[in-house]
């Protein structure tokens, strides 16, 4: 919920049904309504990069400004791979062409997770916007990572 009482719900939806490919979707209850918006897709395809994307992680700033991360697997359908990111600089109303976070999907790394599985809470935003991401890779028998990506959006 941000200042002014509006609710922002981010989740994955697979439309045509179970091991299919989802999207992330958006949408906003201003304060004080009934219903809910018919929610949209934020997430796109990253330039046909990414398969499938899921288990996406919202947060705001002071500003209200909104900010979605989420899990990319690639068109191999393979484990995730790499993070995707979009942000809102108006509440919600519209979002920025979907971005692959910086580094996070160089196949070098590995995938996304570990033998103890993923790290649940990836983003943090800051009162003034900005962004931190952490993240954790796996490459069989080579190493097991931690990441932490910290930036801030263009105004």
């Amino acid at each position: 919920m941000d200042g002014s009482g509006n609710v922002h719900l981010v989740y994955a939806e697979s439309p045509a049904g179970p091991f299919t490919r989802s999207h992330i979707r958006y949408s906003r209850r201003p304060a004080g309504a009934d219903v809910w918006p018919a929610p949209r897709q934020i997430s796109g395809d990253s330039g046909g990069r990414s398969a499938d994307v899921g288990f996406p992680a919202l947060s705001l700033d002071r500003r209200g400004r909104v900010y979605v991360l989420w899990e990319r697997h690639p068109p191999q359908g393979r484990r995730s791979q790499g993070l995707g990111l979009s942000h809102s600089g108006d509440g919600g109303a519209n979002f920025a062409p979907p971005s692959v976070v910086p580094g996070s999907d160089d196949p070098a790394h590995g995938v996304n997770g570990s033998q103890q599985g993923l790290l649940m809470r990836k983003l943090a935003v800051g009162p003034a916007g900005a962004v931190a991401v952490v993240n954790s890779t796996f490459k069989p028998g080579e190493a097991s990572r931690i990441w932490l990506f910290r930036g801030r959006f263009a105004e």
